[in-house]
Formats: structure tokens, C-alpha cells, sequence
């Protein structure tokens, strides 16, 4: 007979996450848009050359003028 497997330790329990502060801002020739929560207001002006990175974001329109990378 085979001797029984050891059982996989189970994980600790998750830690909710702090809530990080909203960004919204042009960082360089980055958009920066992350944690925001229930904002329909959001629009950005930006130009060709910027990059606009979206992270984390609930129930948020984000409206962005212009062409973009």
C-alpha cells in the first residue's frame, strides 16, 4: 500500500486590499488613470505621443480626445 500524500497546506486567508488613492494624471508622456471608482467625469486631452494606461478602474467612463498609443 502506498503511504497516504501529505495534504497541501492551505493558504492564509486573503487580506482585503487597502483602497489606494485615485490617480489621474499625465506622468511624462504617460496617462496614468487608476483606482477610480464610480467617476463618469474623466476625459483626457492628449496627443499622438502619449500612452494612456487604465488600471483598476470600476464603473468609470473615461472619455480620451485625441489619437493615442
Amino acid at each position: 500500500a502506498k503511504p497516504a500524500a501529505a495534504a497541501a497546506p492551505t493558504p492564509a486567508a486573503a487580506k482585503p486590499a487597502a483602497d489606494k488613492p485615485p490617480v489621474c494624471e499625465l506622468q511624462g508622456k504617460k496617462w496614468a488613470i487608476e483606482h477610480q471608482k464610480n467617476n463618469n467625469n474623466i476625459v483626457i486631452e492628449a496627443d499622438a505621443k502619449h500612452l494612456v494606461n487604465i488600471f483598476k478602474c470600476q464603473n468609470t467612463t473615461i472619455q480620451i480626445k485625441g489619437k493615442v498609443n
